[in-house]
């Protein structure tokens, strides 16, 4: 299978290969074989997005799911973005959610995040309710992980593809069922 739309970013650091809605979602062995067929990686890092939680974790966090043919699948952690390091892949099933790609200029650090609604936004904090998790947005685990507190965020390179337009995701204060909820959610935002 070939990628829909391909980047190369920050001076042919990154490469992302983005590939379109299908009737059904790539399989482990579909997605192995693609990389084997693009890329030089034999290791491809999943983490779990389904929580929206905000985390960004590290390839040891993952666990080997699925091996073959030299390309190991890595997964089992619940986490919004994921570390890259050098020659590994990162693999995001997104359902028209953007995926964020940051890269530290001096350390050449890489993050990919999953950056759906609540991923960006922490829905208790809309609701004015206590907080749940460390941080209010995938990209403050980013800036966290990528600047530890001692570089200068404008040493990041940071490129978002793949997500749906505003123009198709609106959040209308007049809806019937939805209107008080967009209200509250606009005036969070």
């Amino acid at each position: 299978m070939k990628p829909t739309v391909s980047y190369s970013l920050f001076d042919d650091a990154v490469e992302v290969y983005a590939f379109g809605k299908s009737e059904k979602p790539m399989t482990a062995d579909e997605v192995r074989f693609t990389v084997s067929e693009n890329l030089r990686s034999r290791t491809i890092l999943r983490p779990d997005t389904s929580e929206f939680n905000a985390r960004v974790c590290e390839p040891a966090d993952l666990t080997e799911i699925n091996g073959q043919d030299g390309i190991a699948v890595y997964s089992g952690y619940q986490a919004d973005g994921v570390t890259i390091l050098p020659g590994q892949t990162a693999w995001f099933q997104t359902a028209d959610c953007p995926i964020i790609i940051a890269r530290h200029d001096e350390t050449g650090e890489v993050i990919a995040a999953h950056t759906g609604r609540w991923s960006l936004i922490h829905k208790p904090l809309v609701i004015r309710d206590q907080p749940r998790r460390h941080y209010e947005s995938v990209v403050d685990g980013i800036c966290q992980r990528l600047l530890y507190g001692r570089h200068s965020p404008i040493d990041l390179e940071v490129f978002s593809c793949c997500g749906v337009g505003p123009v198709h995701f609106r959040h209308p204060t007049n809806h019937r069922h939805y209107g008080r909820w967009n209200k509250e959610l606009n005036r969070h935002i």
